[in-house]
């Protein structure tokens, strides 16, 4: 029986590389030179992402929460990937509908098993008695197994389409400033003495100005 899910394969099974190629596409489109008047657009990422993270949650995501993830899984980590789509969201709001969710998974977690997506668990990777294949305990058992790295997908797929967002920000602000990318790398904080000694640099998209740095 199988007993792990890696995570490169998981996305595989998702077609998420043809998700990171679209998100790819939206970026080059929404901070393309050529077209300055995009700058405004959204990126576009976190449409085409949040239908697979909310598969990769399942039906129930309370179960996430069960008590044997005490040392992998908390509620932080949870309200984190929530807050993604809705950032006013806080650990309350996140841990109250999970109640009831939780309620449902004990009183029948077969339920729960046979609406997962293949993506998580396929009935022919996990292996049973005879010609009847795997029984509704088999594959809860290895569903829950493969739960931790599910989640690690779902955070790693959250970072990425975070750095896009972070250098689509960069790209337009090298168009607003009206400088090049060589100049962009130029840029550094200035000597002054900053709180806390971090460096910090403020940047003023000042039409055709080579920097604004303060």
């Amino acid at each position: 029986m199988a007993s792990n899910l890696d995570p490169q394969r998981l996305l595989a099974r998702m077609g998420i590389n043809r998700v990171v190629t679209k998100v790819s596409s939206i970026f080059r489109a929404s901070t393309s030179f050529a077209y300055p008047e995009r700058f405004s657009a959204p990126l576009g990422a976190k449409k085409c992402l949040s239908p697979d993270i909310n598969l990769l949650l399942t039906s129930n995501p309370a179960a996430y929460l069960q008590p044997q993830y005490r040392d992998q899984i908390d509620l932080r980590r949870l309200t984190r990937i929530y807050q993604w789509t809705d950032p006013t969201l806080d650990e309350n709001a996140v841990f109250e509908p999970q109640r009831e969710n939780f309620v449902k998974f004990v009183q029948d977690p077969n339920k729960w098993v046979e609406s997962l997506p293949s993506a998580i668990l396929d009935r022919v990777e996990v292996a049973g008695w005879g010609w009847f294949g795997p029984n509704p305990d088999d594959l809860k058992q290895e569903a829950i197994k493969r739960l931790p790295q599910v989640l690690e997908v779902i955070e790693s797929m959250i970072e990425t389409n975070c750095r896009f967002e972070a250098y689509q920000a960069e790209v337009q602000a090298i168009a607003q400033l009206g400088i090049s990318f060589h100049e962009w790398l130029q840029l550094a904080p200035s000597d002054e003495v900053k709180p806390d000694g971090t460096d910090l640099m403020y940047i003023r998209p000042l039409a055709k100005v080579a920097a604004g740095v303060l």
